[in-house]
């Protein structure tokens, strides 16, 4: 076979490799974006527990890992409010259940909240910093966790262990991408839950309510007179400021008040 043969079959088989790259690549986008399709579609039917799995699911999936974890960070900064491993991680983890495990106890799997960002493990024998697993604990070769930060404080971390190769930079932009969608999803639902309450509150105030048609107080329940102001404020989250309306404005000026 001559050279010119040779120098063909080479730039063909290269072009070959970059195509299947290439594919491989598109496939893993279109599975990214259908796992956050999903995620967006399940938000308003299932509980907070179902979203939280089927989050972590896709994380574990999309960084070819073996385990994952998803926690919130409480308020404070000072615990981790441990919420929910992967089905591969509780069966072989024997630890008992905790809710809340302080940070200032916590290994270097937290060191993505005290520096605030990713934090990356292939070797986790070696690691530096590293405080051991407690007994019962599944085996931990590599891990990378990384936190979704909102408004100066981290709100929840994910966490993802055991992949066959070294993590790179792709499975930490995959993984970040998955838990800011679960962020951003957890504000629209609480917001929704609060619009549902205040709308609940404010629906306690429909029928009749007895007024007077002389001084425009109301009567509640146990008979007694309020202002419209008072009876507004208890049973409202409303804030009353003062003002004249033009049409009394134009009494009191005829009147000379």
């Amino acid at each position: 076979m001559g050279t010119g043969t040779l120098l063909i079959a080479g730039v063909a088989g290269c072009l070959l490799l970059m195509v299947a790259v290439r594919l491989r690549d598109t496939q893993r986008l279109l599975e990214q974006f259908q796992g956050l399709f999903e995620l967006q579609e399940l938000a308003g039917t299932v509980s907070d527990k179902e979203l939280y799995d089927v989050a972590l699911a896709h994380a574990v999936a999309m960084t070819n890992s073996q385990v994952g974890f998803f926690h919130v960070i409480s308020e404070d900064q000072q615990d981790v409010i441990l919420t929910t491993w992967n089905a591969a991680a509780l069966t072989n983890c024997k630890i008992p259940e905790l809710r809340h495990y302080p940070i200032a106890q916590a290994g270097i799997w937290v060191d993505c909240v005290r520096t605030q960002a990713s934090t990356v493990v292939n070797e986790f024998a070696s690691a530096p910093g590293r405080k051991g697993l407690p007994d019962g604990h599944f085996p931990l070769h590599r891990f990378m966790s990384v936190p979704v930060i909102d408004q100066g404080r981290v709100k929840i971390i994910f966490g993802v262990g055991n992949k066959r190769r070294p993590y790179r930079a792709a499975d930490e932009q995959r993984l970040n991408l998955v838990a800011s969608k679960l962020l951003r999803l957890m504000e629209k639902r609480r917001i929704e839950q609060e619009l549902r309450d205040s709308l609940s509150h404010i629906q306690t105030l429909h029928g009749l309510i007895p007024i007077c048609a002389w001084c425009k107080k109301l009567r509640d329940d146990g008979g007694y007179w309020e202002s419209v102001e008072n009876y507004l404020s208890t049973r409202t989250d409303a804030t009353f400021t003062h003002g004249i309306c033009p049409e009394c404005k134009q009494k009191a000026l005829t009147s000379g008040t």
